[in-house]
C-alpha cells in the first residue's frame, strides 16, 4: 500500500540528475538499516528497477558494509554494557565454541535471509572478531548478496 503511493519517477529522476548526491542518500540508508531489524533487501529490487543493475551492485555493497560495521558497532556496545566477556565462560557449551571469527560462518551466516547478516554483525562484535576479517567477508558476502538480488529485481522490472 505505502509502495503504490510513491512517485517512483519522481525519485529516479532525483537519482539521475544528482547522481553523487543520490548515490550517497542510498549508501546512507543502507547504512541506517544496519540500526533496524528492517531488511533491506525490497529497497534493493526497486533500486535495481530505478538505476539498473550494475550500480545498484556498487551502491548495495557499500551500504550494506557500512551497515555491517554499524552492526559491529551495537555488538560491541551491548558486549560492554553486559560485560559479556566476562559472562562468556557461563555460556553452554555449543555457544562456546561457535566458530564466530571463521570466514566460512562470516560469509555463510549471512546467507540466513532476514536476519543472517544482522546476526553475524551483532554477534561479531559482541565476540570481538577481528576487524580485518569481519571487513573482507562482509563486502565478499554483501556483493554477491548484492547481485543476486539487483539482477532478480532488474528482471522483475523487466517483466512489469
Amino acid at each position: 500500500m505505502i509502495s503504490s503511493r510513491i512517485d517512483y519517477s519522481l525519485i529516479q529522476r532525483f537519482i539521475q540528475n544528482h547522481r553523487y548526491l543520490g548515490i550517497f542518500l542510498c549508501v546512507f540508508l543502507y547504512a541506517c538499516l544496519g540500526a533496524t531489524p528492517v531488511p533491506s533487501e525490497p529497497f534493493t529490487i526497486v533500486l535495481s528497477g530505478l538505476c539498473g543493475p550494475i550500480w545498484t551492485i556498487f551502491m548495495v555493497t557499500i551500504g550494506n558494509t557500512a551497515a555491517a560495521f554499524v552492526e559491529y558497532l551495537i555488538g560491541s556496545q551491548v558486549s560492554d554494557i553486559t560485560e559479556f566477556t566476562q559472562r562468556k565462560v557461563t555460556l553452554p557449551k555449543f555457544l562456546k565454541k561457535l566458530p564466530i571469527d571463521s570466514p566460512v560462518f562470516q560469509i555463510f551466516g549471512r546467507v540466513i535471509p532476514g536476519v543472517g547478516a544482522k546476526f553475524v554483525g551483532i554477534t561479531s562484535g559482541m565476540y570481538r572478531i577481528s576487524l580485518f576479517t569481519f571487513f573482507w567477508t562482509a563486502i565478499l558476502s554483501n556483493f554477491a548478496g548484492a547481485a543476486i538480488v539487483a539482477y532478480g529485481g532488474y528482471g522483475l522490472f523487466e517483466l512489469l
